[in-house]
């Protein structure tokens, strides 16, 4: 993790490599223009969630997302423990939280799980696929644009088609 300083705001990156352990910094700043990064996980629990371009939200005290070789996770965000990980039930792929569920949409071929977000265990509610898929050609072969949920809908992208779901009833269905 890179901090810069530049006289008039903060510019903090990260990498998304493999290489590149994932895990919670406290940044403080001094009198003037000095700061300071700290590590708060130990390298062993830094490897927990090794996620490249997937994302990560944060749900009260715990961070879901993918980790390489782990797919879905649930992580305490405090401690950096693994509350679960997932290999089967959700496809891989990129995800918002929206009213206590995340949306997981499957990088291969369009599929939305409904999932509830808790840190107990993976409790998938419902999965669907979008209409129709692109004729254009994937980079890689992947399905890598976020979901966003707003006014209770659900918009999904796929190269050069745009999908939006009315989501109110299933979220209310699914509490």
């Amino acid at each position: 993790m890179n901090v810069e300083y530049t006289g008039r705001h903060h510019k903090i990156t990260s990498a998304n490599r493999k290489e590149v352990d994932t895990g919670l910094a406290k940044i403080q700043k001094f009198l003037g223009d000095k700061f300071e990064a700290k590590q708060l996980y130990p390298e062993k629990i830094r490897k927990n969630m090794n996620n490249k371009h997937w994302g990560v939200v944060l749900v009260g005290d715990y961070t879901y997302g993918i980790s390489e070789g782990k797919d879905w996770i649930c992580q305490d965000l405090k401690s950096g423990e693994v509350k679960w990980d997932n290999k089967a039930k959700v496809e891989r792929g990129s995800l918002t939280c929206a009213d206590g569920f995340l949306y997981c949409y499957a990088e291969s071929d369009g599929e939305v799980a409904l999932v509830e977000a808790s840190p107990d265990s993976l409790k998938l509610k419902s999965k669907f696929k979008i209409t129709k898929e692109t004729k254009l050609q994937r980079g890689q072969g992947a399905i890598w644009t976020h979901p966003v949920v707003a006014n209770g809908r659900l918009y999904l992208r796929d190269q050069d088609l745009i999908f939006c779901y009315d989501v109110r009833a299933q979220m209310a269905a699914a509490k």
